[in-house]
């Protein structure tokens, strides 16, 4: 009788105290791996483009430095295909992609950047005239954030 005291007394705890240790062991490795991968994201992200690097502030004061930053490098008369061509040239550094939609003489790109709070969207848009040179050139930062 005295073993089957013994059994129905420390075995269930044994089970209890191994239980308890492969769920904590199975939760740091968890917590490990994932703090692992947003460390090799955060080491790997790449350079911001050269745009949009820098620019610091409330979501308006980042917006009015982008555009001012477009309009010194893409006046008003570019050709369209320099504005095209500074984009296409430094992508994937820059990480600019353009957005063409159907509608004529208006064309866009966009950079994103996202962590685990926030999505950060920096948007170009041009307009350009019947030479293709741009006509207008419009920058814009938005921020989403949990």
């Amino acid at each position: 009788m005295h073993m089957d005291a013994y059994q129905t007394v420390l075995r269930p705890r044994w089970q209890q105290y191994l239980r308890w240790v492969i769920t904590r062991t199975a939760m740091i490795v968890f917590i490990a791996a994932i703090s692992s991968v947003i460390t090799a994201g955060w080491i790997s992200e790449k350079p911001l483009p050269t745009l949009i690097v820098d620019l610091q502030g409330t979501d308006d004061i980042i917006s009015d430095a982008f555009q001012q930053r477009l309009e010194q490098r893409f006046p008003i008369g570019t050709p369209e295909i320099d504005l095209i061509h500074a984009l296409a040239s430094a992508f994937p550094a820059e990480g600019f992609v353009p957005a063409w939609n159907w509608t004529p003489y208006v064309h866009t790109a966009e950079y994103t950047r996202s962590d685990l709070v926030c999505r950060r969207d920096w948007i170009i848009v041009w307009h350009i005239d019947q030479q293709h040179h741009v006509s207008n050139i419009r920058g814009m930062y938005q921020r989403a954030c949990l």
